[in-house]
């Protein structure tokens, strides 16, 4: 097994005994979490290697596994892996779906999503190259609990009985007729308008020789981002700036824009940014496929402006990756 997975699936691990422990809690709010509108990761943001340029805000999830692959590309491309978590699998609790209207701060921390990504050094090969980094979303008029039609439709659902069967219970049950009502909810919900805004950072660097001690440690950029999304019927409008800080180059910033199409099983979209240390403009067009529930492939192409025997040069890039929603 290659030495950039051993530490992202050591946490898999962690994290999946967290998410069980917690589940037969039928006051958690993840428990009505559907398969709705997963997240880039942000440790693939910080690295710079994310297949889409323009970050979403949107409600987390309780656990994501995302994979970068090369297997469509032409380019030599190490194979990468990232897992994001909320904090809510660390111990953050709410009483019931109700409070996560009401407790505005508690509701930040459980949308803000965690992350840390790996993937094999192409300067280096005996290292590998990191990226950690978080994604806070301030508010997302698409968030589901946050909608009173769809808590009250849950609460008429959800009974003192079935509510003491799940609390009394080892066991991961649902309740008969809930994901049903909650799913026709959600296409009301994905049809209005409104908007979000989020907020990240992360950081990226070095493992020296692929082991993590205090010494082999490597500290290479710092980023940040925000980004803003105006939801419609049938198109998403976002806005994005994401700044890249090095102590060994020129800051790195850019402005995006994008339009993707508002549909649960196939989504589609382009964008656009300038990038102001280049004084260019770049684009690029994605694709986002559900395979099952839970499971969807991105594939992106980008048109990226790169420097070849002193020529500037418009170049292509094919990038394939899989977002596994553990959580759902």
């Amino acid at each position: 097994m290659k030495q950039k997975f051993i530490i992202p699936l050591i946490v898999i691990f962690i994290l999946i005994v967290f998410n069980n422990n917690g589940n037969c809690q039928d006051s958690s709010v993840y428990k009505y979490i559907l398969d709705y509108n997963v997240p880039q990761s942000p440790g693939f943001t910080a690295l710079g290697i994310a297949p889409e340029k323009i970050q979403t805000g949107s409600a987390s999830k309780p656990i994501i596994v995302s994979i970068l692959s090369n297997f469509f590309s032409s380019e030599k491309v190490e194979p990468g892996i990232a897992i994001d978590f909320s904090p809510y699998l660390l111990g953050i609790r709410l009483n019931s779906i109700k409070d996560y209207g009401k407790d505005n701060l508690a509701r930040i921390l459980i949308n803000t999503l965690l992350s840390v990504a790996t993937v094999q050094s192409m300067e280096d090969t005996n290292s590998l190259a990191y990226g950690i980094g978080f994604r806070s979303t301030l508010w997302d008029s698409h968030d589901p609990l946050q909608h009173p039609a769809i808590i009250d439709s849950i609460e008429k659902i959800l009974n003192p009985e079935a509510s003491n069967i799940l609390k009394d219970s080892d066991q991961k049950k649902e309740v008969k007729g809930l994901k049903e009502k909650y799913k026709e909810v959600i296409e009301e919900v994905r049809k209005a308008g409104g908007n979000a805004l989020s907020f990240g950072y992360g950081l990226s660097g070095l493992l020296k020789g692929g082991i993590l001690s205090s010494d082999s440690i490597v500290v290479s950029n710092h980023n940040v981002w925000t980004s803003f999304v105006q939801y419609s019927d049938n198109f998403n409008f976002y806005a994005t700036y994401q700044g890249r800080f090095s102590s060994n180059d020129n800051p790195k910033n850019i402005l995006g824009i994008a339009l993707r199409t508002n549909n649960l099983s196939v989504g589609l979209g382009g964008e656009l940014i300038f990038n102001f240390q280049k004084e260019n403009f770049e684009g690029g067009i994605a694709a986002e496929v559900g395979i099952i529930t839970g499971l969807s492939s991105v594939l992106a192409i980008n048109i990226e402006n790169v420097t070849e025997n002193n020529e500037n040069l418009a170049k292509a890039k094919l990038t394939a990756s899989l977002k596994w929603n553990i959580g759902n």
